[in-house]
């Protein structure tokens, strides 16, 4: 009989969004990262099937229900710019349901918090993360940051 296992790649975080990205993000705003693109590079010829964030947010206290949403946006056909996205703002935000994507619940009540999101099914290509804050308030003005790391399965 056949079993499952899990194939991890780097165990180590590798950062989703610049150090200043996130700074003073406004509540129902949202940011593409200003890394290089892309930040997740899924394109290999044994490509992950899974991706995990953790979001590292400086002291806020947001509302009950509130969350951060992580978005890989893939990249266009030009390879460079990021598919239906300004980057910025409240307007033209990424159609996030069409693409990948993990709703980060934060806990209620003042203070900084580090959360991580299940692993969510991650399609071969090449993609921008991009983060819609959802939290009731705007993000601190230091200290907050997004990382990923890949997964895959192995049957044996």
């Amino acid at each position: 009989m056949a079993s499952i296992t899990w194939t991890p790649g780097p165990l180590a975080w590798a950062a989703g969004f610049a150090a200043a990205d996130l700074n003073s993000l406004a509540n129902v705003t949202q940011k593409t990262s200003s890394l290089a693109s892309p930040q997740i590079d899924n394109s290999g010829a044994a490509p992950d099937m899974f991706v995990q964030f953790e979001v590292v947010l400086a002291s806020l206290t947001p509302v009950a229900a509130g969350n951060v949403l992580v978005v890989c946006v893939p990249l266009a056909s030009d390879g460079g710019s990021v598919s239906s996205t300004d980057g910025t703002g409240t307007g033209n935000q990424v159609p996030w349901q069409n693409y990948p994507h993990a709703a980060i619940a934060l806990r209620t009540g003042a203070g900084a918090q580090v959360q991580q999101s299940p692993p969510i099914s991650l399609p071969p290509g090449q993609y921008r993360l991009a983060l819609i804050n959802r939290a009731g308030v705007a993000l601190a003005a230091s200290g907050n940051m997004v990382s990923w790391r890949k997964y895959s399965e192995a049957v044996g």
